[in-house]
């Protein structure tokens, strides 16, 4: 099966973590601070709202969106206590711009400043977005990437921030943890990493992924990861992502909510709204048997996890691995369903 969310990782992404290489240009932002992994980033993030006092203990809450992988609830819980509504005892708040589209930050800064709601981006799927013209992850607390969720380098993570006490705090987190454990969850990566999705999720890969996940916020950053995602080969996937994303707009100009999306945006996958669910299940059968791992999701279309309004929607891929005459082909199967 094609996966939707990243084409697959090839001898020459490996090859480059041997070679000198240009690390992404996020690396090298004074306020960025390179991390195991986007979810070792979350807990790091968090361990430093926990230790300023900005939580409490364990319980005080932390509003979060629906349908994140549970693992990332799992790096928030040992700090703080993940909640899906908004309480008058939410204290912080992991802003997910879902599939690379930005949340309505503004919005969300006017429910936040007022009772001192700290606000931490998830920028898993935003690694170039935009928000009125300003990156993701510039203006808040923090911002959290993951580079594995965008190119295939398996492990390697980032957190943004122009706090310099929060940089130092995840920082030392990172050299203090295990370079036995990261190793080990770049080894299960790899292993894994052509498996489908149905094989992983049973037997001795899904205890192998387990272990790998939970040791990801006390793992060390492997430093030669930031080289399999080397500049160019990071600028050459966003090129390609951004072609993809457009030639589907152009060829499905008369579909309305997706003309609705930012027009300028670097997707992780295309999330197709559609009104009626039922033509999205048809629309997933038939991609499905055309090979594509895909299904029906569901799309943030307020874009304000205080005020969402979540509608079904179908994950089409935008990644490198694709093509033009593979995207005329995924439309061609919308087409005869819409």
């Amino acid at each position: 099966m094609i996966r939707c969310d990243i084409r697959a990782t090839r001898w020459s992404d490996l090859r480059a973590a041997l070679l000198p290489a240009r690390r992404p240009s996020l690396v090298d932002d004074a306020r960025c601070v390179p991390v195991h992994s986007g979810k070792a980033g979350i807990s790091h993030v968090f361990s430093f709202l926990r230790s300023s006092k900005v939580l409490q203990d364990r319980n005080s809450q932390v509003l979060v969106p629906p349908w994140l992988g549970y693992w990332v609830y799992n790096a928030i819980r040992p700090h703080g206590n993940p909640v899906l509504h908004d309480d008058p005892e939410v204290k912080a708040a992991f802003v997910y711009h879902q599939y690379g589209f930005p949340q309505d930050l503004d919005k969300i800064r006017e429910r936040c400043r007022p009772r001192g709601v700290a606000v931490v981006e998830d920028c898993a799927h935003a690694l170039e977005g935009r928000y009125k013209g300003r990156p993701l992850g510039t203006e808040s607390l923090a911002g959290v990437f993951s580079f594995s969720k965008f190119y295939p380098s398996l492990i390697a993570g980032a957190v943004l921030s122009s706090d310099q006490a929060l940089r130092d705090h995840v920082a030392k987190l990172d050299a203090a943890g295990s370079g036995a454990l990261a190793l080990f969850s770049f080894g299960v990566k790899l292993a894994l990493q052509d498996t489908a999705r149905a094989t992983r999720e049973t037997g001795l890969a899904r205890r192998l992924n387990e272990f790998a996940y939970a040791g990801y916020p006390y793992s060390r950053r492997l430093a030669w990861t930031e080289k399999i995602c080397g500049l160019d080969g990071i600028n050459d996937e966003t090129h390609r992502r951004r072609s993809n994303y457009r030639l589907y707009r152009e060829l499905l100009s008369d579909h309305e909510e997706l003309q609705a999306l930012e027009a300028d945006a670097v997707p992780h996958v295309l999330p197709l709204m559609h009104p009626r669910r039922e033509n999205l299940v048809r629309m997933a059968k038939e991609l499905r048997e055309m090979g594509f791992d895909t299904g029906v999701y569901a799309f943030d279309a307020n874009r304000n996890m205080f005020d969402a309004r979540y509608v079904p929607c179908l994950w089409l891929p935008v990644h490198g691995g694709i093509d033009a005459p593979v995207v005329a082909r995924i439309v061609e199967a919308v087409r005869r369903h819409r």
